[in-house]
């Protein structure tokens, strides 16, 4: 085993490894048409222990996100979705995973807004580290102040 026999290490412990190699490209872009805002991301990623070949724990191959938001006078929705890749962890591979988010403002003045948001829409049961249970679907509802305006 990697950590101390002690009860306090039994959901994993921390190491350090002799030589990591990361490398690895990521692609971003954005377009806006009219009150339309699109946009997406690709991570690519090949993060190995340089000693044994081993792919570093919950570093995932591939993380992609793509994202719209439809802005009009006082209103603002958005969408996201976020797919992570699966990735190793404690002898275990965490699965892949995607979510959806969603947003809605509305701004009152040029300077207070509205806003809620739905994250995990889906209520997508996933672990981002080994024996953690990631949050399911949450509802936000808040009041947002923005001194330079929107």
């Amino acid at each position: 085993a990697l950590c101390p026999a002690d009860p306090s290490f039994s959901f994993g412990c921390a190491r350090n490894i002799g030589r990591a190699r990361m490398q690895g490209a990521t692609l971003a872009g954005s377009h806006r048409v009219g009150a339309w805002r699109w946009g997406g991301t690709l991570d690519l990623l090949d993060a190995k222990n340089a000693d044994t070949g081993a792919r570093l724990t919950r570093r995932a191959a591939h993380q992609a996100s793509v994202r719209a938001d439809w802005i009009e006078g006082a209103w603002a929705l958005g969408a996201a979705l976020v797919n992570v890749g699966a990735r190793p962890e404690g002898g275990a591979t965490l699965k892949t995973y995607t979510l959806v988010d969603v947003s809605a403002r509305w701004r009152v003045t040029p300077a207070w807004a509205i806003e809620t948001k739905v994250t995990n829409l889906g209520d997508v049961a996933y672990q981002p580290a080994l024996d953690y249970q990631a949050p399911g679907r949450q509802v936000w509802l808040g009041v947002r102040y923005n001194g330079a305006g929107w």
